[in-house]
Order: C-alpha cells, then sequence, then structure tokens
C-alpha cells in the first residue's frame, strides 16, 4: 500500500495538497496552510510553574503561521495563549 501510495504521488505544482516540514517551508508560501499537531506544548516549569517556550520553538511556530497568503488553521498551536516566558 505505500509503494502504491508513492506511485500516485505527483509534483508539488498540480497537487492538491502539499506536505511539508517546517524547516522545508521556510520562504515558501500557499494560499492556504493547516499546521500539524506535532508542535509539543510546552511544559510548566516544575519549579515556577511558568510555561516557557525555547526560543527556537518559538520561530518553528511563527514560520509554520506565516507561510499561508489567503487562510491559515493553526488550531494545532491553540497553547500559545499559556506561554508566560520565552527563553534562549
Amino acid at each position: 500500500e505505500i509503494v502504491k501510495a508513492a506511485d500516485a504521488l505527483v509534483e508539488e505544482g498540480v497537487a492538491d495538497v502539499t506536505v511539508s516540514t517546517v524547516h522545508r517551508a521556510k520562504g515558501r508560501e500557499w494560499d492556504t496552510v493547516r499546521v500539524h499537531d506535532d508542535f509539543r506544548a510546552p511544559k510548566p516549569d516544575p519549579d515556577t510553574g511558568k510555561v516557557v517556550l525555547r526560543r527556537e520553538e518559538g520561530r518553528l511556530a511563527y514560520v509554520a503561521v506565516t507561510r499561508g497568503r489567503l487562510g491559515l488553521d493553526a488550531s494545532a498551536l491553540g497553547w500559545v495563549n499559556t506561554v508566560d516566558l520565552v527563553v534562549d
């Protein structure tokens, strides 16, 4: 089934859907973008209780949400409003 699915793939220019990593999407745009839920929500720091986001993860999320020209489904990043601090 996997080989059959791979054989059915078409060039991006004629595809209905493009699946990409955020790293590969940097500098590119599509009409609409849906962010998948593989961005893990940061956990509260056990000592302070504050939700801390690493700056690099924040940068990746920024790239992901700025790729859509007309539409964006970023519901998978709903946790972003719970972040208290961004650290290096």
